[in-house]
């Protein structure tokens, strides 16, 4: 096993650029739709005729997907597919047997994601916001109880620009009724962020 960064900006840029489109593209302005479909046209996240179930709960198996998305190692993870589902097995409530495993065992390694203090990662229940946010700062570099802590997450998402609401300034209570549109405006706006550091990837020999 052999170490290599990713850094997002750059991938972002290049699949920005392989698309024919230019940074332009990503307006802040733009309506949640208009969202979704950018993330559609990048590989991220996929739907059925511009039905993307914007309105529907977020699982933590699906969090790691997109994480693993966003990186641009979708393929990378397909290809290493036992691999990862190996890694995945450092969750024992995950069955390494099914189509999420590779994508935790992926974001296990890089150190995106991690289990509850029994251990268990708990793939099928719906994700937080603090949980999603913890993940994408992950991809962007900030370490938590280094960068910030569970308490002030909100707050740290606010400085960096993953959530623009002037609430979320001063909010600590964890949001557990987390769409998957709020998904969408979190990741659209990670992508115009530059990362403080790129994630630790995986990367076989």
């Amino acid at each position: 096993m052999r170490g290599r960064t990713v850094a997002v900006t750059f991938l972002i840029m290049s699949l920005l650029i392989s698309f024919g489109l230019s940074s332009y593209a990503l307006p802040a302005s733009s309506s949640l739709q208009e969202k979704a479909d950018f993330l559609n046209t990048l590989k991220i996240l996929e739907g059925t005729n511009g039905d993307y179930r914007l309105n529907e709960k977020l699982t933590r198996a699906e969090a790691a997907t997109f994480a693993v998305r966003i990186l641009g190692q979708y393929f990378h993870v397909l290809l290493n597919d036992s691999t990862y589902r190996k890694a995945a097995a450092v969750f024992p409530d995950v069955d390494t047997n099914l189509w999420y495993a590779p994508y935790v065992g992926y974001c296990a390694q890089a150190g995106i994601l991690s289990g509850d203090t029994s251990g268990n990662y708990k793939p099928n229940d719906y994700i937080t916001e603090k949980s999603f946010l913890k993940i994408i700062l992950s991809i962007l570099g900030y370490e938590i109880n280094t960068d910030y802590t569970w308490n002030n997450i909100y707050k740290k998402a606010f400085e960096v620009g993953l959530v623009t609401d002037l609430s979320y300034i001063s909010k600590e209570d964890d949001n557990t009724d987390f769409r998957r549109s709020g998904a969408v405006n979190i990741m659209y706006n990670a992508l115009m962020l530059k990362e403080k550091r790129p994630v630790r990837s995986c990367f076989t020999s």
